[in-house]
């Protein structure tokens, strides 16, 4: 998202900064991770802390549940992404 619009290609892996930049260029960002309640905080810090310790801390705990959620969430930020990316793509082929 932030190539096709700004061509900047972040280093950065920080779910949090990246969706603040993203959110910035399209306000219909912040509806995939909701952040109103305790339990959306939650769902989200566990996607944000699952990127590095799921693969290197054994005590990473997430139940099918939570995982679910997060699923369909990451699927409708895929489309979401897809489609403006797309829309975006087409402007430029159009100049």
């Amino acid at each position: 998202m932030l190539l096709v619009f700004t061509r900047y290609k972040p280093n950065s892996h920080d779910l949090k900064k990246l969706g603040g930049r993203v959110a910035s260029i399209e306000s219909e960002f912040l509806t995939v991770f909701l952040q109103g309640t305790e339990e959306e905080r939650w769902l989200f810090k566990l996607l944000r802390k699952g990127y590095v310790d799921a693969r290197y801390k054994p005590s990473y705990v997430i139940t099918k549940e939570e995982l679910e959620w997060l699923g369909e969430r990451v699927e409708y930020l895929q489309a979401l992404t897809e489609r403006l990316c797309k829309a975006k793509i087409a402007c430029y082929l159009d100049k």
